[in-house]
């Protein structure tokens, strides 16, 4: 270690992964040797996915980029990097052989460093502390943005102002403008995130994670035809990034083009075929395909959200109770936080409990309470409902069902008439208690 060390080795919890046991004992040997103590070992994919499932404090992983098995070394990179927790993680990898896209996958993300196999001791300590003291420059400067922003308000002018300010004096400006516009979408400063973007993108037009995050600012903007020029840029250059992979795929729902965001999916499927963000969007993709393939006549909702609901609407009133809940799971993990969210998950709630599993339901119920933002939520009288007979015994009978209220159309339907879905008018089975709990038999609209 040098005079210059910013970080304490003994202090780092690391994570080894590597099929060879000679290399793996190698790499351990040379990092107790700089006063790495705390080392995890895994031989595979799979065993380090469930590793950091488990025990999620690593600081740094040092990961063999040909890994055996179901689970490859650029699925778990993908994997790690997709966790909130380990976005800025410093991650090693170590590889004989990287292919072009993988190498610009890896240059997506911060703290991210490669050694080529063979390498020595003293290559593999040199790496591993620029890597660590790169990490430390990040946390430092995260730090600095955040305390930034938080001086201002969430006046993302005066962000932006003061954030130029500090780049104009900062050694490193491109990766702190990164970071600083990471930060500002974040905290949905939006505007000002697109012209600190615009700056870098003037500089280098093949930035990786600037074209990505561009992507993001115009999809939360709503601008989603602009969100997939840059997502698309991004991914001509590096294909294998899954995050990016799904977030085409979610822009592209929002575009209501199916069978382009089933392709998105299934490219993250190709890399991780148990990438349950994926495996989600590929479900919601064949959902909205039978949609729109459906003889019997439907206005199409004004926005996203509706649209994605309504579905679930349509296959739970058919009594197709698991494909409108599965419905509802999959849309539930592509809409922001807040008032869609709580309300998808209400609707979970009362699919579950007309499908007599008043538990599930309570569980939905309580999470759309949590979820929600201000008055006028219905979650809260069902759980309390629910809390109070959630032990006795519920016996079925059969309801007449009303009619679904009409959805609010948007503009592209009026154009086209209407967009066809089977939705038809059957009889619900309910318990005694929902019924009596005045259950909305039409669903909450968004």
């Amino acid at each position: 270690m040098t005079s210059e060390q910013t970080y304490i080795a003994a202090d780092y919890r690391v994570l080894v992964v590597d099929q060879e046991q000679v290399a793996r004992n190698l790499v351990i040997n040379c990092l107790s040797s700089t006063g790495f103590s705390d080392v995890v070992p895994a031989a595979d994919g799979q065993g380090a996915w469930l590793t950091l499932s488990n025990d999620p404090k690593f600081s740094l992983i040092i990961l063999d980029w040909k890994l055996p098995g179901g689970l490859s070394g650029l699925a778990l990179y993908n994997r790690i990097r997709s966790l909130p927790a380990y976005r800025t993680t410093p991650i090693l990898v170590v590889s004989g052989f990287v292919e072009r896209n993988d190498f610009r996958l890896l240059q997506e993300f911060p703290c991210t460093a490669l050694v080529e196999k063979p390498f020595t001791n003293s290559l593999l300590q040199t790496s591993i502390e620029d890597l660590l003291k790169e990490s430390v420059w990040y946390r430092e400067n995260e730090d600095l943005i955040d305390s930034l922003l938080e001086a201002v308000k969430g006046n993302g002018k005066t962000a932006e102002q003061l954030i130029k300010q500090v780049l104009k004096k900062a050694p490193k400006p491109m990766p702190l403008a990164l970071l600083a516009a990471k930060r500002l979408v974040k905290n949905k400063l939006l505007i000002s995130a697109k012209a600190i973007l615009e700056s870098v993108l003037k500089v280098d037009g093949q930035s990786l994670i600037a074209l990505n995050e561009m992507g993001k600012v115009m999809h939360m903007m709503g601008k989603h035809e602009q969100a997939l020029g840059y997502l698309r840029q991004a991914a001509d250059l590096s294909p294998q990034c899954i995050p990016r992979l799904c977030l085409m795929g979610e822009v592209e729902l929002n575009l209501n083009d199916p069978e382009s965001a089933r392709k998105s999916f299934q490219k993250a499927l190709h890399v991780d075929a148990e990438h349950v963000k994926a495996q989600q969007g590929l479900i919601l993709a064949d959902n909205m395909n039978e949609l729109f393939a459906a003889p019997t006549a439907m206005q199409v909702p004004s926005s996203f959200a509706s649209l994605m609901n309504t579905m679930g609407i349509a296959y739970v009133r058919n009594h197709n109770f698991a494909r409108g809940i599965g419905q509802y799971q999959a849309a539930i993990n592509f809409l922001p936080d807040g008032e869609d969210r709580a309300r998808v998950a209400f609707n979970l709630g009362l699919g579950y409990l007309r499908w007599g599993k008043p538990s599930d339901a309570l569980t939905w119920f309580q999470r759309s309470e949590a979820e929600h933002q201000g008055s006028g939520n219905r979650s809260a009288s069902y759980v309390r409902k629910l809390l109070l007979k959630e032990s006795s015994a519920l016996t079925e009978q059969v309801v007449p069902e009303p009619a679904l209220p009409p959805a609010v159309p948007s503009a592209d339907a009026v154009a086209s008439n209407v967009i066809p879905f089977p939705v038809a008018t059957k009889v619900a089975v309910v318990t005694e208690e929902a019924s009596a709990y005045e259950i909305e038999e039409a669903h909450i609209r968004l």
